[in-house]
């Protein structure tokens, strides 16, 4: 099985840019409240993803990840007032049009996976193909030999 954050950054880096809403359709439906952000929100607060977005004029990014998630799933309801969790919130812009992209340091993560996938490949590759070298030429030696 595939780990959702993992899934999430492949889909940013082949696309370039998600809008947040294209994020929630990719990221599983367990919970149907903000603990399903909660991979999202790991992202972002790693530095893995980022984006522009701010809420009422400060960075949204600085916040903890309960309150990023938060924040982040009371954003796709769109322009309005709403009550959740016992607090008042107000979303005064349509968050679901803001785009989100991977950082450099997503690259170089699944970069550096990638390659780490290549290196065991080769190394799986060159195994085998030692094991039966040495199986040929023993079996060669042997017959040579006549060692049983």
């Amino acid at each position: 099985m595939e780990n959702v954050s993992h899934k999430l950054l492949k889909e940013l880096i082949n696309k370039k840019e998600l809008t947040l809403c294209q994020i929630f359709k990719i990221l599983p439906k367990k919970y149907n409240d903000h603990r399903d952000i909660y991979p999202f929100a790991s992202l972002i607060t790693g530095g893995y993803i980022d984006s522009v977005m701010s809420h009422d004029g400060k960075d949204i990014f600085n916040a903890k990840n309960k309150e990023l998630a938060i924040t982040l799933y009371t954003a796709s309801f769109g322009k309005g007032e709403f009550e959740y969790n016992g607090q008042k919130l107000v979303n005064d812009g349509d968050f679901n049009k803001q785009t989100f992209f991977c950082t450099a340091k997503a690259n170089l993560y699944l970069e550096e996976r990638r390659q780490k996938r290549s290196d065991r490949i080769w190394t799986l590759f060159i195994g085998i193909a030692i094991g039966i070298i040495v199986a040929i030429i023993t079996f060669f030696l042997t017959k040579k030999f006549g060692l049983n």
